[in-house]
Formats: structure tokens, C-alpha cells, sequence
């Protein structure tokens, strides 16, 4: 600094220091250092991580990661209340509002909430009725289930009554299908029964019925994990058991047992097996196979000679010595059908 920068301020003024004033050449280095309590803080050294032991660094994060959980538990339960809050003005809200409903319901001149319902569901006003029947078909299945977890006792004797009405129905149906027409003969009942076309045909006349045997019987048909079998189908499983219901039901709706029991007797089955199978509801008794045999062969001879009538036609006879088999062996007095 120069005498004249102290006689000459920046803004051109002239200062009151005479001219032949001495003066001294000031640097900022000549400057005394401030001592006391007017000095400046000096800045503490930075703590270098590098050293801290790592026992220390450990305790730091561990007090860092407790203070995160903390913060996010704080937030959570802030959140928690608020959504409890919430839920408990749109309950009140909602309260609100039914109470209104209800009491315009009286207001309207019904005596009762089920008074309305009744009359809602039962009118014969074309626009209300149609308007009860999107109702239902848009939000019938909520509207159900909201009952049955209103009142799960309630619902579930009514559904089985109702179950029950139609599954009667639908058996009596049914069952009648597989009873054998008045004068339809065993070659008949031979060739057009088929366990394919009864499980078509209990699908057909008994869905619902089809439907719970299905549900018992094959969960996999209802997304459920079931385990299938290679060695058999188990729909015809099921078919058969229905058809063994619908004979329990009436010995008349016999047609499957009927041929069973020539089936059975066609493969030499023991009267004792059969009887077995006879009490299960399987397949006729002995005495009844042996009488539709019988009618079968009948039947097979008259188709014989009616062809023999109206075509030319050759007989064939197989095992010819079967006859001089079955006189030795009655000879030495053996089973003659065991035997051959």
C-alpha cells in the first residue's frame, strides 16, 4: 500500500492526512497474528476410516443397518395407522350410508328388508324383473358366497335340499335309460351297449349328478392333482359305479348287469365268485345269467333258421371231438367242461 492509496480513496476523495505525514509500507504478511479468544477455530483433522479398527467399523454399521430398521418399522406403522384410519372412516361412511338405505326402505312402506328382497326377486314387473335377473347374472356368485359367510349353517342345508331335489330327479331319469325295453332281445342288448355311450348319455341326462361323481371320483377334471392310472380309464370306472347304483336303486335297471353275467358265464366263472359279484350290485345272479343264456341261445337259433330261410348259408362245427371227449370223460367220471 502507497501513500497515495491512503490519501486517495477508490472513490477519488481527497482524506485528511498531510502530505508530509510519513508513512509505512503495510503488507497483509506484516499483519500481527491474532491471539485469544478473537482467533478463528482451527478445523479438526478429518477421521480417516483407515483408522478405525474393525471392531469399530462393525459397531458403525451395525448402528447404521439398526437405525434403517428402525426408520422403516416408524414408517410401516405410520402407514398402518393411516390405512387403519381409513378404513375405519369408509366403515362408518358405509354404515352410513346402509342406515339411509334401510330406513328408505321403511320410509317406502316394506316392513322389513326380506319384504323387499321377496318382492324384488318375485315381482312380475317386466323392467324390475329383468333388472333382478342382470343382477344376479353379473354378481349372482358374490352375492352367494357373501351368504354363505354371513351365515355358513344356514346356507349349507338349503343347498342340500336343493342338491338333493335335483339329484333325485335326475336319477329317476336316468336309471330308466338303462333299464332294458319291454321284448328287446339279448343279441340287441349285446350289440348296443357300450360303456362309452352310458357315460355319454349320464353326462347328458344327469349333469349335475355326472358332475359330483366326476368331482369325487377325478378331482384332476376340476384342477385338482390326481394321480391317473395306465392299466385303466377311470371314467368307466365311474360309469360302472353308477350303473351299480341305478341297479340298487331297482333290480329292473339291470341292462349292464345283465351283460355281465354273460360275460361272466362265458369265461366259466364259479357259481361262489358269482354270487360274490352278485351281492355288490356287479351283475346278476347265476340263476338269472343261466336264464338269459338261455333266452340268448334261443334267440341265436331262431336268427339261424330265418336266415337259413332266406339265404344260402353253410354250418360249421368246431371241436368235432368234443361229443367222444365228453363220453370218456363221463366214463372216468370227470368234469367234462373242466376238462376240455
Amino acid at each position: 500500500m502507497t501513500p497515495e492509496d491512503l490519501r486517495t480513496p477508490n472513490n477519488g476523495q481527497q482524506t485528511d492526512i498531510p502530505p508530509d505525514c510519513p508513512t509505512l509500507e503495510l503488507s497483509i504478511l506484516d499483519s500481527p497474528v491474532k491471539r485469544g479468544p478473537g482467533r478463528p477455530p482451527r478445523k479438526k483433522p478429518r477421521y480417516s476410516e483407515s483408522h478405525q479398527t474393525p471392531e469399530e467399523r462393525h459397531a458403525i454399521e451395525e448402528q447404521n443397518r439398526l437405525k434403517k430398521v428402525r426408520e422403516e418399522e416408524e414408517r410401516e406403522q405410520r402407514a398402518k395407522e393411516a390405512e387403519e384410519h381409513r378404513r375405519i372412516a369408509e366403515e362408518q361412511q358405509e354404515s352410513e350410508m346402509l342406515q339411509r338405505v334401510f330406513d328408505t326402505i321403511g320410509e317406502a312402506g316394506f316392513a322389513s328388508a326380506y319384504e323387499f328382497f321377496n318382492k324384488a326377486f318375485t315381482t312380475s314387473d317386466p323392467a324390475i324383473s329383468a333388472r333382478m335377473g342382470k343382477f344376479m347374472t353379473k354378481n349372482g356368485h358374490t352375492f352367494l358366497q357373501a351368504m354363505v359367510d354371513k351365515n355358513p349353517h344356514v346356507m349349507t342345508e338349503w343347498s342340500q335340499e336343493w342338491l338333493t331335489t335335483i339329484y333325485t330327479k335326475e336319477a329317476k331319469t336316468l336309471w330308466k335309460s338303462f333299464r332294458p325295453e319291454a321284448g328287446k332281445s339279448k343279441l340287441s342288448l349285446i350289440s348296443d351297449f357300450s360303456l362309452d355311450e352310458a357315460m355319454r348319455l349320464i353326462e347328458e341326462k344327469a349333469p349335475h349328478l355326472s358332475k359330483l361323481i366326476l368331482a369325487i371320483g377325478l378331482p384332476g377334471s376340476f384342477g385338482l392333482k390326481t394321480e391317473e392310472s395306465r392299466h385303466r380309464d377311470s371314467r368307466l370306472v365311474l360309469c360302472t359305479a353308477l350303473l351299480m347304483m341305478g341297479q340298487a336303486s331297482s333290480e329292473r335297471n339291470n341292462e349292464f348287469q345283465t351283460l355281465m353275467g354273460l360275460y361272466l358265464l362265458a369265461c366259466g366263472t364259479p357259481r361262489r365268485q358269482f354270487d360274490v359279484l352278485a351281492h355288490a350290485g356287479l351283475t346278476v345272479s347265476y340263476s338269472t345269467a343261466l336264464t338269459h343264456l338261455k333266452q340268448l341261445s334261443e334267440e341265436g337259433m331262431k336268427q339261424a333258421v330265418s336266415i337259413m330261410h332266406t339265404e344260402a348259408c353253410a354250418i360249421v362245427w368246431d371241436n368235432l371231438n368234443t361229443y367222444a371227449v365228453a363220453k370218456i370223460m363221463a366214463k372216468l367220471g370227470r368234469n367234462v367242461q373242466g376238462s376240455i
